[in-house]
């Protein structure tokens, strides 16, 4: 994936947001990006992409599921993964 920076637009500048390991067992792995989006306003990229070492270009990522969502959907998944983690 290339490098990612902040905006341009010194106006409405967003800021990079933050990328988690989901899963790695050394040869596979799964990555989660939550980033800030300019429309919708307050809203948030939401993306999942993995990486396979033993690829042919294994220092690429793929992209496996992208959504752009209000604050609002991010707290109701912060909640699912909440209840779940204390069951």
């Amino acid at each position: 994936m290339g490098q990612i920076t902040q905006s341009n637009d010194a106006q409405n500048p967003v800021t990079p947001g933050t990328r988690a390991t989901l899963f790695d067992n050394g040869d596979f792995r799964y990555f989660v990006y939550i980033d800030p989006v300019r429309s919708p306003v307050g809203g948030y990229a939401l993306t999942v992409t993995s990486q396979w070492r033993t690829s042919a270009k294994p220092d690429e990522e793929q992209f496996r599921f992208r959504a752009c969502l209000e604050r609002q959907g991010l707290e109701a998944l912060q909640a699912l993964i909440a209840r779940e983690l204390s069951a």
